[in-house]
Protein backbone atom coordinates (compact mmCIF):
# COMPACT_ATOMS: atom_id res chain seq x y z
CA UNK A 1 0.00 0.00 0.00
CA UNK A 2 2.94 2.15 -0.20
CA UNK A 3 2.27 5.78 -2.33
CA UNK A 4 5.62 7.66 -3.79
CA UNK A 5 5.88 11.05 -4.33
CA UNK A 6 8.48 12.89 -6.18
CA UNK A 7 9.03 16.09 -6.46
CA UNK A 8 11.41 17.17 -9.38
CA UNK A 9 13.22 20.77 -9.35
CA UNK A 10 14.92 22.69 -12.07
CA UNK A 11 17.87 20.79 -12.62
CA UNK A 12 20.27 24.10 -12.66
CA UNK A 13 18.81 25.19 -9.41
CA UNK A 14 19.04 22.14 -7.90
CA UNK A 15 22.89 22.04 -8.95
CA UNK A 16 23.44 25.02 -7.86
CA UNK A 17 22.41 24.26 -4.15
CA UNK A 18 24.33 21.00 -4.44
CA UNK A 19 27.37 22.77 -5.48
CA UNK A 20 26.97 25.10 -2.66
CA UNK A 21 26.78 22.92 0.03
CA UNK A 22 29.87 21.91 2.11
CA UNK A 23 29.73 17.90 3.25
CA UNK A 24 30.74 16.95 6.34
CA UNK A 25 32.60 13.87 4.26
CA UNK A 26 33.48 12.42 1.06
CA UNK A 27 30.67 10.45 0.56
CA UNK A 28 29.08 12.66 -2.25
CA UNK A 29 31.73 13.02 -5.29
CA UNK A 30 29.12 14.84 -7.67
CA UNK A 31 29.10 17.33 -5.52
CA UNK A 32 32.02 19.04 -6.87
CA UNK A 33 31.65 19.26 -10.33
CA UNK A 34 28.95 20.90 -12.40
CA UNK A 35 28.64 18.26 -15.19
CA UNK A 36 28.72 15.61 -12.38
CA UNK A 37 26.23 17.15 -10.02
CA UNK A 38 23.73 17.40 -13.23
CA UNK A 39 24.34 13.84 -14.42
CA UNK A 40 23.49 12.62 -10.91
CA UNK A 41 20.29 14.74 -10.88
CA UNK A 42 19.27 13.53 -14.51
CA UNK A 43 19.94 9.99 -12.81
CA UNK A 44 17.41 10.89 -10.08
CA UNK A 45 14.97 12.22 -12.72
CA UNK A 46 14.98 9.49 -14.54
CA UNK A 47 14.37 6.70 -11.58
CA UNK A 48 11.05 9.06 -10.47
CA UNK A 49 10.42 8.89 -14.25
CA UNK A 50 10.69 4.57 -14.26
CA UNK A 51 8.76 4.55 -11.06
CA UNK A 52 5.82 6.48 -11.93
CA UNK A 53 5.70 4.65 -15.32
CA UNK A 54 5.85 1.38 -13.55
CA UNK A 55 3.48 2.11 -10.74
CA UNK A 56 1.47 5.01 -12.11
CA UNK A 57 -1.95 4.33 -9.62
CA UNK A 58 0.50 4.53 -6.56
CA UNK A 59 3.28 7.38 -7.62
CA UNK A 60 2.75 11.04 -8.23
CA UNK A 61 5.60 13.69 -9.28
CA UNK A 62 5.10 17.16 -8.35
CA UNK A 63 7.20 20.30 -9.27
CA UNK A 64 9.41 22.39 -7.01
CA UNK A 65 7.80 25.15 -8.40
CA UNK A 66 4.19 24.51 -8.31
CA UNK A 67 4.67 23.59 -4.61
CA UNK A 68 5.91 26.98 -4.11
CA UNK A 69 3.54 28.65 -5.97
CA UNK A 70 0.51 26.74 -5.01
CA UNK A 71 1.04 24.62 -2.01
CA UNK A 72 -2.63 24.13 -1.07
CA UNK A 73 -3.17 22.66 -4.38
CA UNK A 74 -0.29 19.92 -4.09
CA UNK A 75 -0.74 19.15 -0.80
CA UNK A 76 -4.47 18.35 -1.73
CA UNK A 77 -3.26 16.26 -4.65
CA UNK A 78 -0.54 14.35 -2.45
CA UNK A 79 -3.50 13.52 -0.31
CA UNK A 80 -5.77 12.18 -2.99
CA UNK A 81 -2.92 10.11 -3.94
CA UNK A 82 -2.65 8.41 -0.25
CA UNK A 83 -6.46 8.50 -0.29
CA UNK A 84 -6.76 10.83 2.53
CA UNK A 85 -8.16 14.33 3.03
CA UNK A 86 -5.74 17.20 3.38
CA UNK A 87 -6.69 19.37 6.31
CA UNK A 88 -5.28 22.60 4.83
CA UNK A 89 -4.36 25.52 7.17
CA UNK A 90 -5.42 29.22 6.15
CA UNK A 91 -2.23 29.89 4.73
CA UNK A 92 0.09 26.89 3.92
CA UNK A 93 3.65 28.69 3.42
CA UNK A 94 6.60 27.11 2.03
CA UNK A 95 10.12 28.61 1.62
CA UNK A 96 10.99 29.85 -2.02
CA UNK A 97 14.59 29.42 -3.59
CA UNK A 98 13.10 28.80 -7.36
CA UNK A 99 15.89 30.94 -9.21
CA UNK A 100 18.76 30.20 -7.14
CA UNK A 101 20.87 29.18 -10.14
CA UNK A 102 19.83 32.84 -12.67
CA UNK A 103 22.50 34.87 -10.70
CA UNK A 104 25.30 32.51 -11.66
CA UNK A 105 24.28 31.40 -15.16
CA UNK A 106 27.03 33.73 -16.28
CA UNK A 107 30.02 31.61 -14.32
CA UNK A 108 28.11 28.17 -15.54
CA UNK A 109 29.96 26.70 -18.69
CA UNK A 110 28.15 27.07 -22.17
CA UNK A 111 27.52 23.17 -22.18
CA UNK A 112 25.24 22.94 -19.15
CA UNK A 113 21.58 23.35 -20.01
Amino acid sequence: GARFLFVKRDRMDTAMRILMKHYQTDTNPYAYDLETALGEIDWYHNMMDLWQERLPERSMTLRYEEVVADPAKCLAAAAGLCGISADLPESLAVGDDRGVAEAYRAFLTDSAP
